[in-house]
């Protein structure tokens, strides 16, 4: 069976390519051996290589993306010039944006490369109990790895992330009941411990977020955990992605699917638009 293909770019100052390609390689396993056993569904992951360097971005190249989505490795610095890339080769297809100034990128990889397979047009929401309030009912979104994210497991070295399997869209946690690879026990329809979910409150008509805050039981694989403070201080802001991708759609045509960077932010658009109808 050929599975469809997301295409990877190395759009990083700092990051070899031979590295890209040992990282691609671990979640293709894992995708293989991991993933659609328990989800039935995958795909491959395919290095890209490009003429095109984002730091001279009056020199873009036509190098058309012939895969079914693509997914940039990116540093804040580059991530106006790979928009205009994305613009010329590969504006119809669902994409991913990994920003990789953190030294566990492959996992952040390995994250949007997940949920890009279930939900490639972050479009998808589902029904479920508020996390705050079981008596409610809210839309949250379907997001493969959001809630497990801060746990993360290595294969031949690489670290990959954690993942939800369809249970945890079930009310109620069973006996016997996995909610996630791993096995540390979030419940369903919530978040692991510093794992942080977005859902939409049908009676205020705002996104709310929950962060977790439960035990798990079984040691964490990973160091990703006690990271989680470091992280969120390095991360971009979603003020300064939308200043970036708004002074980028002034310059470059066909961006028009680029309604925002982050999963999370393109959930939230989406659920705007729904709402407009």
């Amino acid at each position: 069976m050929t599975l469809p293909a997301i295409s990877v770019i190395n759009f990083t100052t700092h990051i070899l390519d031979q590295e890209v390609l040992e990282v691609i390689n671990a979640i293709n396993k894992q995708i293989k051996e991991h993933f659609m056993p328990i989800w039935g569904s995958g795909k491959i992951l395919k290095f890209h290589p490009t003429s095109y360097y984002p730091t001279d971005s009056k020199a873009l190249v036509y190098d058309p993306v012939r895969t079914e989505n693509v997914v940039y490795l990116v540093e804040e610095s580059t991530l106006s010039s790979v928009l205009g890339y994305h613009s010329l080769n590969a504006c119809e297809l669902p994409f991913g944006f990994v920003f990789t100034e953190n030294e566990d990128w492959s996992v952040n990889l390995s994250n949007e490369v997940l949920e890009l397979i279930i939900d490639p047009l972050a479009n998808i929401f589902l029904p479920g109990p508020d996390p705050f309030n079981h008596l409610k009912t809210v839309f949250h979104a379907y997001r493969s790895c959001s809630a497990v994210d801060q746990t993360n497991y290595t294969i031949e070295g690489i670290s990959v992330s954690n993942f939800i399997t369809p249970a945890y869209f079930s009310i109620g946690d069973g006996p016997g009941i996995r909610t996630d690879f791993l096995g540390i026990g979030v419940s369903s329809f919530g978040a692991a411990e510093d794992s942080k979910i977005s859902f939409f409150d049908l009676q205020t008509h705002k996104w709310d977020t929950y962060l977790g805050d439960q035990i798990s039981t079984i040691p964490v694989m990973g160091k990703r955990e006690n990271e989680f403070k470091r992280l969120q201080q390095t991360q971009i802001s979603n003020d300064r992605l939308s200043a970036i991708l708004l002074k980028a759609s002034s310059s470059y045509k066909n961006l028009q699917m680029v309604y925002a960077i982050t999963r999370e932010e393109r959930y939230k658009k989406m659920i705007n638009k729904i709402l407009q109808i």
